[in-house]
């Protein structure tokens, strides 16, 4: 099966939608900036070797770059926490 088969056969969009759910009751963010960090990342094969793994590591990162974001933001003289926020989440990638 091509990979390309697989993203868009019906069990893999039962786990994605899955773990849409799971990280948005974690991280109390909404499921389509869950979906756009997700496929930004490059990590998504990731989810594939191990779902539960990457689901709890992912809920960790979100939950920290969030808290990075609020620290930073609230450091400094604006809001801008979506730029915030992709810059700690760049990082926390590495």
């Amino acid at each position: 099966m091509r990979p390309q088969a697989v993203l868009h056969s019906p069990a893999f969009k039962a786990l994605w939608d899955r773990m849409l759910t799971e990280l948005q009751d974690r991280t109390q963010l909404t499921r389509r900036s869950i979906a756009r960090i997700l496929c930004e990342s490059g990590r998504l094969d990731d989810f594939r070797r191990n779902p539960q793994e990457f689901i709890e590591r992912t809920a960790e990162t979100l939950n920290r770059c969030k808290r990075l974001a609020w620290w930073t933001a609230s450091n400094t003289s604006g809001w801008g926490t979506s730029s915030i926020m992709r810059r700690n989440c760049s990082r926390a990638k590495n």
